[in-house]
């Protein structure tokens, strides 16, 4: 049965790859027709992100934006690929570009806020995962990811005050955490 199971998921997926393979090409097609359209380029771009080729990605995401610089959206994809290739830096700017063009967008806060965190800039993520949080109070994920963030940082704080006074801590009735202090 596992093995049945295991070659049902292989053929699903290669039928979902055929199928941004698909809409590649619909959009290689829609470009030749319309070439000045920027939401075709973010098309193309997505649908290359969602198939790994990250890079071709970024080509598309640069010529929406080249074709309409207006569009917040695309800097914040284009942001997103570079953080999936581990392009920190170069993705910070480019959701600063999205934050600068869309302020009112929580997502494009949150996913600045989750590049941080993996930069171990811990503090500056939890700022603008406050942001996104301000910005869209409904969103589950942005308190989630916030609150991994403080669960995360406490435990380091732990194991920092276990190694420096060389003993191991149980937290009992008589350590208390209250708002972020140790009583």
């Amino acid at each position: 049965m596992q093995i049945f199971y295991n070659w049902h998921i292989l053929f699903f997926q290669i039928n979902e790859l055929n199928r941004f393979q698909d809409a590649i090409e619909q959009y290689d097609s829609a470009i030749q027709k319309n070439p000045e359209n920027a939401d075709l380029y973010y098309g193309k771009g997505s649908a290359l992100e969602k198939i790994y080729r990250f890079k071709e990605a970024l080509e598309y995401y640069d010529l929406a934006i080249q074709k309409n610089p207006e569009n917040a959206d695309y800097y914040y994809e284009k942001g997103n690929s570079l953080q999936k290739m581990n392009r920190f830096e170069e993705a910070l700017e480019y959701y600063d570009l999205a934050i600068q063009k869309n302020q009112e967008n929580a997502d494009f806060y949150y996913e600045k806020g989750k590049t941080l965190q993996k930069m171990n800039r811990f503090k500056e993520a939890l700022e603008y995962y406050d942001l996104a949080i301000q910005k869209n109070p409904e969103n589950a994920d942005y308190y989630y990811e916030k609150g991994i963030l403080i669960q995360k940082e406490l435990s380091k704080h732990l194991q920092l005050i276990v190694i420096k006074y060389g003993q191991q801590i149980t937290l009992t009735d008589s350590i208390k955490v209250q708002k972020g202090t140790f009583c």
